[in-house]
C-alpha cells in the first residue's frame, strides 16, 4: 500500500500540470483515478500501521513507523493539483477534520514506536514535515473556496462619502444664517486613471518585435488585467473605470497579443484554484517549503548513516524506506523546478527589476502551453448517419453506453489564429460607433440586428436567428444553435467543391469564413452536447435528441432517400416548401426538416454574402452564450484542458459586453457653498 500511495504521488505531479494545456479525456480519467484513489491509499495504510503497533515492539515496528510521516506528505499532495475540479475546493473543512484525524493517528503509531534511538528522532522530523505538507493543501483548498475567494476580491465595505457628517455640516451653516448651495461633483476619471497608473504599471509593447522584454511587459500588463477581472470568477460586478485600460488595450492590440494575454489571465486564475499558489507564492510559504525541503535532505542523510551502523532491518523494508526518501526528495526538487518556472516567480523578478533572470524564465515560458488552444467538435449528422442500429439497441440496453457515445463521437481540433483573429475583429466591428459603454453591454445580444439589414434578409431569415432582446425572433437559443449547426454543415457540403477548387471566383476571405464557420458551428452544438451548462438554459438536450431520431429514421429507413449516398446531398434535394410544423405538429422538437430550409435559402444568396452572414450568425451566438456562462462554470472548464468560450468571455468583459459592467460613475462628491 505505500508503494502504491508512492505511484499515485508519481502520477499527480507528474500529470497534475498537464491537465491545463490537454483536452479530451484520456489524460483527465488517469488523473481522476490517481486523485481519488490517493488519499484513500495513503489513509488506509496509515490504519494499517496504526494497528500493527499494537504488536509487540520490534525494530521493524520502528522502522515502519517511519513510514507513517511519508503518508502524511503523501495526504499533502503535489503543488500541481490540490482539487481535481472546482467544486473540491468547497470541501477544504472535510480536508481540515481528515488533517486533524490523521495527526492523531500518525502521532499515535510514532508514539508507540519510540525507543528515543536515531530512528525515532528522525521520524519526528519528517512528522513535522508531513504535518506541513498536509497543512499547505488545506490552506490552498480553503483559499480557493468560492466564499473565501469572493471575500478577497471583493475587498473591503465602501460605505462611500460621510452623509451624516456632511448634513452636520449644513445643518450648522444654516443656522449661522448662511445661504447654503450644494454642488454634484462626479468623480474625475481622468485623475483616477493617472492615480492608477502611479499605483500599477503600464506598459506598451511594439507589435514588430518579440523580444523577452517585451514578452515580459504582456506577462506584466496580464497580470495587472487579471487583478482586476478575477472578480467575474466570482460573479462580482465591476465599474467602467476599471474597465477603461483594458478596452483601449484591446482594440489597439493584434489578435496574437489579445489573446496571448487572455491565455495568461486564464493561466494565472487555474493557479490559483487549482494549485499550492495561494499558499506557496508567498514570503511565508516559500521559507515554510525551504525549511521541509532540507529537513527531508536532512533526514535522508542522517539515516544513510545511522543505518550502516544497524543491520536489524530487513532488505525489502530497507528499500521502501530508501525509496520513500530519494522519490521524496525528487519530487520536492521537481516542484522546485516548476515553481521556478512559474509566471508568479517571473512577475516577481520583473517587479524586482531582475531583468537578467527574467528574460532567462521568460525563454522557458513562452515556449510552454498555457491551454490546450483546442476546440470539440461534434457532427449531427455524422454521428446519426454513422450510427448503425445495432449501437442503438446497444445504447437502449445500457444506458451508461448512451453517456459514453458522446465522447466517442467528439473529436478535438487546434483552434486556428485565423478564427482568433476572425472573432476579434468581428467584435471590433460591433463596437465601431459605440460611444456608450451601456450600449456596449447589449452588442452580444443584438448583433444580429446588423445582419438582417435588408428586406429580404429580414423576411426570410428572422425566423431562423434566437434574438429576443431585439425583437426579431422568439426562437430558443438551441433551438437556433441546431438549426444553423445542420445549415451550415449542408451550406458547407454544397460549396466545399467550389472553394476549394482553385479557379475559384471566391476570394481567399469567403474559403476562409467557410471553413471558420464549420469549425464554430461544430464546436457549438459539442457545447449543446458535452457541456450543456455553459449555454443558456432551454431544452437542448431534448431537441438534439428528438432531431436525432428523425434523423436515423430517415437514414436507416426502407425509403428511396436511404438507399441514397450522401445525407447531406439528400438533404438538400428534399422538398421542404410546406413548414414541418404544419405536417408534424410540435410535439417533436426536431429540427431537421427547418434546417434544410434555411440551407436552401442561404443557398439562393451570393456566396460571398452566404458566408458573411453565417460567420457574423455564428460569432454572434459565441460571445452570446460566453456573456451568459457564470464565471464559475468557466472555471470548473480549466481543469479540462480550458474552453474557446471562457477566452470569448474575458475577451468579451474586457471590451465592456458583459453586463457585469454595472458602476457607471462612481463616488458622488458634494461641494457645500455657503453666502
Amino acid at each position: 500500500m505505500i508503494l502504491l500511495s508512492l505511484i499515485f504521488q508519481i502520477l499527480l505531479i507528474l500529470l497534475g500540470d498537464h491537465r491545463k494545456h490537454t483536452a479530451g479525456n484520456k489524460v483527465g480519467y488517469i488523473i481522476w483515478i490517481a486523485y481519488l484513489c490517493a488519499d484513500s491509499v495513503a489513509t488506509f495504510a496509515l490504519g494499517i500501521l496504526s494497528k500493527n503497533q499494537v504488536q509487540p515492539h520490534t525494530h521493524t515496528h520502528e522502522l515502519r513507523a517511519f513510514w507513517a510521516p511519508f503518508l502524511l506528505l503523501h495526504l499533502g499532495g503535489p503543488d500541481t493539483i490540490t482539487a481535481y475540479a472546482f467544486e473540491d475546493n468547497e470541501l477544504w473543512l472535510r480536508h481540515m477534520l481528515g488533517l486533524v484525524v490523521q495527526f492523531f493517528v500518525t502521532f499515535y503509531v510514532v508514539f508507540k514506536s519510540w525507543t528515543g534511538s536515531p530512528v525515532s528522532i528522525l521520524t519526528i522530523s519528517m512528522f513535522v514535515a508531513g504535518i506541513i505538507k498536509y497543512g499547505e493543501r488545506t490552506l490552498a483548498l480553503w483559499s480557493a473556496s468560492a466564499e473565501r475567494f469572493r471575500n478577497t476580491v471583493l475587498g473591503p465595505p465602501d460605505p462611500g462619502p460621510n452623509y451624516a457628517q456632511f448634513m452636520d455640516d449644513v445643518v450648522t451653516k444654516e443656522e449661522e444664517g448662511y445661504r447654503v448651495k450644494i454642488v454634484t461633483v462626479f468623480e474625475d476619471r481622468t485623475k483616477l486613471k493617472e492615480d492608477q497608473s502611479h499605483n500599477q504599471p503600464h506598459h506598451s509593447v511594439d507589435e514588430n518585435k518579440t523580444t523577452e522584454a517585451d514578452e515580459a511587459k504582456i506577462l506584466l500588463k496580464a497580470h495587472e488585467l487579471f487583478e482586476i477581472f478575477k472578480r467575474l470568477f466570482a460573479d462580482l460586478i465591476l465599474s467602467y473605470q476599471d474597465g477603461e485600460q483594458s478596452k483601449s488595450f484591446i482594440l489597439q492590440s493584434s489578435a496574437k497579443k489579445a489573446f496571448e494575454v487572455l491565455e495568461i489571465e486564464l493561466g494565472l486564475m487555474f493557479d490559483l484554484v487549482y494549485t499550492k499558489v495561494p499558499i506557496v507564492h508567498t514570503l511565508e510559504g516559500g521559507l515554510i517549503r525551504s525549511f521541509c525541503y532540507f529537513l527531508t535532505i536532512s533526514v535522508f542523510v542522517f539515516f544513510t548513516t545511522v543505518e550502516n551502523r544497524k543491520h536489524h532491518y530487513s532488505n525489502i523494508d530497507l528499500i521502501i524506506t530508501y525509496l520513500l526518501l530519494i522519490v521524496a526528495i525528487i519530487l520536492e526538487t521537481y516542484a522546485f523546478i516548476i515553481l521556478l518556472s512559474s509566471d508568479w516567480v517571473l512577475l516577481w523578478l520583473s517587479r524586482k527589476k531582475m531583468r537578467s533572470m527574467a528574460d532567462v524564465l521568460v525563454k522557458r515560458l513562452y515556449r510552454k502551453k498555457r491551454w490546450s488552444n483546442s476546440m470539440g467538435q461534434y457532427n449531427l449528422i455524422s454521428f446519426c448517419h454513422e450510427h448503425t442500429k445495432f449501437a442503438m439497441r446497444l445504447l437502449k440496453l445500457c444506458p451508461v453506453l448512451e453517456m459514453l457515445h458522446i465522447y466517442w463521437y467528439t473529436s478535438f481540433k487546434e483552434v486556428p489564429f485565423e478564427l482568433k483573429d476572425l472573432i476579434l475583429e468581428q467584435l471590433k466591428t460591433k463596437l465601431e460607433g459605440v460611444t456608450n459603454n451601456n450600449d456596449a453591454k447589449s452588442l452580444c445580444t443584438t448583433g444580429v440586428k446588423k445582419i438582417l439589414n435588408g428586406a429580404y434578409l429580414r423576411e426570410h431569415l428572422k425566423w431562423s436567428i434566437s434574438d429576443v432582446e431585439s425583437g426579431i425572433s422568439d426562437l430558443e437559443f438551441h433551438q437556433s444553435i441546431l438549426l444553423w449547426h445542420i445549415a451550415t454543415d449542408l451550406c458547407n457540403y454544397s460549396d466545399h467543391p467550389s472553394l476549394s477548387s482553385s479557379s475559384s471566383a471566391s476570394p481567399e476571405s469567403t474559403r476562409k469564413m467557410c471553413n471558420m464557420c464549420k469549425l464554430l458551428s461544430d464546436y457549438m452544438l459539442h457545447l449543446l452536447v458535452s457541456n450543456p451548462f455553459m449555454l443558456p438554459e432551454g431544452i437542448g438536450q431534448i431537441r438534439f435528441r428528438d432531431t436525432c431520431a428523425e434523423a436515423r429514421e430517415l437514414f436507416k429507413g426502407k425509403n428511396s432517400f436511404s438507399r441514397k449516398g450522401n445525407p447531406r446531398g439528400s438533404l438538400l434535394e428534399m422538398k421542404t416548401d410546406i413548414p414541418p410544423v404544419e405536417v408534424k405538429g410540435d410535439k417533436s422538437k426536431s429540427v431537421l426538416f427547418d434546417a434544410c430550409r434555411l440551407a436552401k435559402r442561404l443557398l439562393s444568396l451570393s456566396t460571398d454574402q452566404r458566408w458573411e452572414i453565417i460567420t457574423s450568425v455564428w460569432v454572434d451566438k459565441l460571445s452570446y452564450a460566453a456573456s451568459q456562462c457564470r464565471g464559475a462554470n468557466h472555471a470548473t472548464q480549466h481543469s479540462r484542458g480550458g474552453e474557446l468560450l471562457t477566452h470569448i468571455w474575458l475577451l468579451t468583459a474586457h471590451l465592456f459586453m458583459t453586463e457585469q459592467f454595472q458602476i457607471a460613475q462612481g463616488h458622488v462628491r458634494a461641494k457645500l457653498t455657503a453666502r
